[in-house]
């Protein structure tokens, strides 16, 4: 008899505690071993042994302390590395979780300082979150990973307020009120020196000023006061080029010709003359037609 004949007959041997009844039921391959009926590993009770899997590995069904069936490899059982049916994992994760994160307590994070835990029954949340305090005193509720990564700094009023300080009016109105009085700013002297306030409605709030003077525009205009000796106020003030502010400064040089009254950047424009040549001329005296001839 041949090996392979031996070994195919070896097979199918009543030795091997095969029985044909399972194999034309379609169970795997199941023999004999240690009976785990009722005993308790864990948190799992076993009840019944169930066909083995692909590897010929011996499975069990148990139940949980907390209710679910769960199949098991028989060796994961005894061996304690199964213990339940995955409540116990969770348990001690969230356990293990909590007691890492509790030193945040009483810990500052940019202008929150975290209070204590804040629970809720929300299933949309998947990590603990922490009632903190803002340094306005607004309390909110932020999670874990946000306070360590630092992705929340402040309350949502406090971010508004820093927002509305980025946009380039905030700048004009800040500048405005540090030249008026702010005694070390460069300008001081010709706006705050002289007298020029900001008026009641503007000088504590920027919402007042952003209302009554509107969006800039574009980049190219600036706060400019119609009155160079009046104060800053609705009724003096206006959006205006660096080009029309050059008009309206306490230093041009007023000149009349043919009853009108213009700069001399103003008639330098209108005849075509350089700005210098012409100031030039009026500095040495010249008036007149003779003041704007033509070049030759």
């Amino acid at each position: 008899m041949s090996r392979q004949y031996e070994k195919k007959r070896w097979c199918f041997d009543d030795s091997t505690q095969f029985t044909r009844e399972k194999h034309s039921k379609g169970l795997d391959y199941m023999p004999d071993c240690i009976n785990m009926s009722g005993q308790r590993y864990g948190r799992l009770t076993c009840i019944e042994r169930v066909p083995n899997d692909k590897n010929r590995k011996t499975l069990w069904r148990c139940v949980c302390d907390c209710g679910k069936v769960v199949i098991v490899c028989a060796g994961d059982i005894r061996n304690g590395k199964t213990k339940s049916c995955g409540c116990l994992h969770d348990e001690l994760a969230g356990e293990r979780s909590r007691n890492r994160s509790n030193h945040i307590i009483g810990n500052k994070y940019g202008k929150l300082t975290v209070l204590k835990r804040y629970y809720s029954t929300s299933k949309r949340w998947h990590e603990s979150h922490w009632l903190c305090k803002c340094d306005c005193g607004n309390e909110v509720v932020v999670p874990y990973k946000g306070i360590i990564q630092s992705k929340y700094k402040m309350c949502k009023k406090c971010r508004m307020e820093l927002s509305t300080k980025r946009i380039p009016e905030y700048t004009v109105w800040e500048g405005m009120k540090r030249r008026c009085y702010n005694r070390n700013d460069r300008y001081y002297s010709t706006y705050g020196g002289r007298g020029i306030k900001v008026c009641d409605r503007w000088v504590n709030s920027f919402k007042n000023f952003y209302l009554d003077m509107g969006k800039r525009p574009t980049n190219k205009y600036s706060i400019d006061r119609i009155n160079v000796d009046g104060d800053y106020c609705k009724e003096n003030c206006r959006w205006a080029t660096a080009k029309e502010q050059s008009v309206n400064r306490r230093s041009n040089v007023w000149i009349e010709h043919n009853g009108e009254t213009k700069t001399i950047s103003q008639w330098a424009e209108f005849y075509g003359l350089k700005y210098d040549t012409l100031r030039e001329r009026y500095v040495r005296g010249d008036t007149g037609d003779f003041l704007f001839r033509k070049v030759k």
